[in-house]
């Protein structure tokens, strides 16, 4: 039986990776021109929705009314490529474990403006519902998660999706819901941010690094869950004493932004191997990462699977940049922590 359960499993992997591709609206954003390319915020304008966002996003519509999204960093190539293969690694994961979280989505380059702009392009959600606040957002998921036992076990595929993901960036702006007759679907955006390595263990908030600090401590051979640091404001002043004439330009605006976007929190961190890694802790990780207490079993199948053949992982992956050893152990460390946990 056992055997029979493998041979069905590498079957599984064998389609998905045949079938990945091989869909015809992904064909569609793949290969067809747009016949409409606006900016973003003027698309929203007309929806009376005002939205804040760093990089270039583009509404698209095709010949036969199709929309997408096309988003792209023009002003860092590097930045650009890591966000877009984020992109499609988040895709590619969420279809290989049989989850229709996130949409169709591919990197391709358009002409816009007379220019030429590789980005990600991925099918745009239309009626997701509308939350005042985070606070709004996870009552609802919670809400929702206990209806039934099926909505439970969808709620925790999600949360083990963003867990095994890494996808620490879960708020009612990155996760749209949409109504589907007496259910609602889920359908997580915005995954560029995956790129970054983060630790964490299962239950507990992730750390993510947030700045370069040498300090003649790479011996540490473990991360040090246990040995959090914590700065009340003025953060920068702090770190300025700690380390004078050490802090890097990047780390000082993300100090200043952190203090400016969350103004009385601590800033909690664990100074590991020459980084500076911030503990992420909000509303929505307290829903989603520090909530985990159970993996749906037909979840379980797969990233078995994958543990005990790291391989068709890496075949998946294959063509992501940043996928890289040092990345694909802290990945197999979730992976694993997943499989300590109860089924359903």
């Amino acid at each position: 039986m056992k055997l029979l359960n493998k041979t069905f499993i590498l079957f599984f992997f064998i389609f998905a990776s045949f079938n990945l591709f091989a869909d015809p609206i992904l064909e569609k954003l793949q290969n067809e021109n747009p016949t409409k390319i606006i900016q973003m915020h003027e698309h929203l304008k007309t929806l009376g929705i005002n939205a804040s966002y760093t990089s270039d996003v583009y509404y698209l519509e095709f010949d036969d009314g199709f929309k997408a999204v096309f988003k792209t960093y023009d002003d860092d190539k590097d930045e650009n490529s890591k966000q877009n293969e984020a992109e499609l690694m988040s895709y590619k994961l969420s279809s290989a474990l049989d989850l229709d979280f996130v949409p169709r989505t591919c990197i391709r380059t358009l002409t816009i403006d007379s220019a030429s702009k590789t980005g990600c392009i991925k099918e745009y959600i239309d009626k997701s519902l509308k939350f005042n606040n985070d606070e709004n957002f996870v009552s609802f998921l919670k809400n929702y998660t206990q209806i039934n036992n099926q909505n439970f076990d969808k709620a925790n595929a999600l949360k083990i999706f963003y867990f095994t993901l890494g996808q620490y960036d879960c708020s009612r702006h990155n996760l749209f819901i949409t109504k589907n007759n007496e259910d609602y679907n889920f359908h997580a955006i915005d995954n560029g941010e995956i790129h970054k390595k983060l630790y964490v263990q299962v239950g507990k908030a992730p750390f993510t690094p947030r700045g370069y600090i040498e300090d003649d401590n790479t011996w540490q051979p473990n991360f040090l869950f246990d040995d959090i640091q914590e700065y009340q404001s003025p953060i920068l002043e702090k770190f300025l004493s700690q380390f004078p004439n050490q802090l890097p330009d990047y780390f000082i605006k993300n100090i200043k932004n952190f203090e400016k976007n969350n103004p009385g929190k601590p800033f909690r961190f664990v100074h590991y191997k020459n980084n500076i890694w911030l503990e992420i802790d909000d509303e929505n990780i307290d829903f989603f990462w520090k909530k985990i207490t159970h993996c749906p079993s037909f979840l379980k199948e797969k990233i078995s699977y994958w543990v005990e053949n790291p391989d068709q992982l890496d075949k998946l992956f294959t063509g992501i940049g940043f996928y890289d050893e040092a990345y694909k152990r802290l990945l197999f460390n979730r992976l694993s922590q997943v499989l300590d946990l109860p089924s359903n």
